[in-house]
């Protein structure tokens, strides 16, 4: 009931739920959107969340509420998290472990509703989603 109340919030702001724990103390909520997440939409989101009729019946005693972007540590798990990433380079791992390519590191050229496509010193891969396990943003640090 209250992950619903939560999902019409995020969905009336144009925000995507990447993940949510509720506990008996504790609200854990992880959202993004096409053009990232900022502190404003986050404390938006925040306050409404405490507005809730049913946070108050739920937790008595209060409740901590948390909601954050994705970190550098959270996979993609969305196709407008790939596009968003165009130009950047990226870690993709393979559903097929026995790929020579496995992992692949590159710069991400192209993105569509089916594929990617990485390139890197080796060349050009072309990735179906089906292909693909996790991928990652890859920072350097100079």
């Amino acid at each position: 009931m209250l992950k619903k109340q939560i999902e019409k919030i995020l969905d009336k702001n144009n925000v995507y739920l990447f993940d949510c724990k509720i506990t008996k103390s504790f609200i854990k909520i992880i959202v993004d959107t096409i053009e990232g997440v900022d502190i404003k939409m986050i404390a938006k989101i925040s306050k409404e969340i405490t507005k809730l009729k049913i946070i108050d019946k739920k937790f008595p005693n209060g409740v901590r509420i948390e909601v954050t972007s994705p970190g550098l540590e959270q996979p993609f798990t969305k196709i407008f998290q790939y596009k968003r990433n165009i130009n950047k380079k990226i870690k993709v791992f393979l559903k097929d472990e026995k790929e020579i390519n496995n992992p692949i590191i590159g710069i991400l050229n192209f993105v569509n509703d089916d594929n990617i496509l990485i390139e890197n010193k080796n060349g050009f891969f072309k990735l179906m989603f089906d292909q693909i396990e996790k991928s990652f943003l890859q920072i350097e640090i100079n």
